[in-house]
């Protein structure tokens, strides 16, 4: 019998994305631009409102 294979959804990926995107050394404002980009996809899919915050590492983590 072949060993379980763990499954990700595709929400979770585009949301590591963004987390890697603000995680970056020496990110910039276009880092934590497509941080929110990538998390607006997945609020939008779920018909959320866009995320209205500030964009920086503490906030957006």
């Amino acid at each position: 019998m072949g060993a379980p294979i763990p499954m990700i959804r595709n929400e979770e990926l585009i949301l590591i994305y963004a987390e890697a995107q603000t995680n970056l050394e020496g990110a910039t404002a276009t880092n934590y631009a497509n941080a929110v980009e990538a998390i607006n996809y997945v609020r939008n899919t779920w018909n959320l409102a866009d995320y209205e915050g500030l964009l920086n590492e503490q906030a957006i983590d």
